[in-house]
């Protein structure tokens, strides 16, 4: 293992990983808390902003055409950043207009702009992580229709409006990234399939301790497209940096945090947080979801934010 990693590859690795986390320390007051969810849902929308503008003064493309010849979406970051960034804005979103129905209006205008967003990335693992939450969503306010109330229709036919829309906008895209290239797997997972079996085969031998924190970034010699640096699939991450054990205490001890912030929540949250969380969790098995800030910094950000927000702590009356 030593051979593997060096001194600086781990401690690079340590910082790397440990940092983010430190979002879930901070106590903010109950008002900061709910001005940082609010701006949290509008990162992808500044994200495109600022690309715009980038793009207009020559310094950035507004957009990335792949060698398939999709045009995606990339505003101030590269397609999947953006993508993560639209992951979050939308889930938030649906949080919040649970949360606070006075604001629905204003997270019902981010919701859409960041569905749209995210589309226009032509990225297909947020969208599968994200068909829970939306059928979550969907089944509620369909409830409350049947309940007899009628303002819930609105909504309800805008969300279907809004994807068959923005589906029908990027279909040709899509099925440039999935079926334009013929794939042992049948759909083109953009290389995936064999970075996962390349990491897999060579922490083969270290099943239990992984061949140190950080060896993952150095573990590509060449055989796979430079692309890969990590093997997009943060389970064999973690697995070939820390195996068994690390890989177990890590998922433990985020389960430990999504529990704890799960019993904070009010009942008819509880569904919508459940639903962000099981799809963080498959979105993990197609992309960097720990490893890159785009996504874990403002997802530990939330964490923390909801979490203060839902237990109703006052910090000023305490101090």
């Amino acid at each position: 293992m030593a051979a593997f990693v060096n001194d600086l590859d781990c401690r690079q690795g340590v910082r790397r990983f440990i940092a983010p986390f430190l979002f879930l320390l901070i106590q903010w007051k109950k008002d900061v808390a709910e001005k940082h969810i609010r701006l949290i849902s509008l990162l992808p929308i500044i994200s495109v902003v600022i690309g715009l503008g980038l793009q207009v003064l020559g310094l950035h493309s507004f957009t990335d055409v792949e060698f398939t010849g999709a045009v995606r979406v990339q505003g101030a970051n590269i397609p999947p950043h953006l993508a993560m960034l639209s992951f979050l804005g939308i889930a938030v979103s649906l949080i919040e207009v649970k949360r606070k129905p006075k604001q629905a209006a204003f997270y019902y205008t981010v919701l859409a702009l960041n569905f749209l967003i995210l589309i226009a990335t032509g990225t297909r693992g947020p969208i599968l992580a994200l068909l829970l939450m939306f059928a979550v969503y969907l089944f509620d306010i369909a409830r409350q229709y049947l309940k007899g109330k009628v303002n819930y229709l609105l909504p309800l036919a805008g969300s279907f409006l809004v994807a068959l829309g923005a589906v029908a906008l990027q279909w040709n895209n899509l099925k440039k990234r999935s079926f334009e290239r013929e794939t042992d797997t049948g759909i083109d997972l953009s290389g995936r399939s064999e970075a996962w079996e390349y990491f897999l085969n060579r922490v083969h031998d270290y099943p239990w301790s992984g061949r140190g924190l950080g060896a993952v970034t150095v573990a590509n010699d060449g055989t796979l497209f430079n692309g890969f640096v990590v093997p997009h699939n943060e389970y064999i991450r973690f697995y070939f940096d820390t195996g068994y054990i690390g890989c177990g205490l890590l998922m433990l001890s985020l389960l430990i945090v999504f529990a704890l912030i799960y019993r904070s929540l009010a009942k008819s949250i509880k569904p919508y947080f459940a639903s962000l969380i099981a799809g963080f969790l498959i979105y993990s098995f197609s992309d960097n979801t720990l490893s890159t800030v785009q996504m874990i910094i403002p997802f530990c950000w939330y964490l923390n934010a909801l979490y203060q927000t839902s237990t109703q702590t006052d910090f000023r009356k305490e101090k």
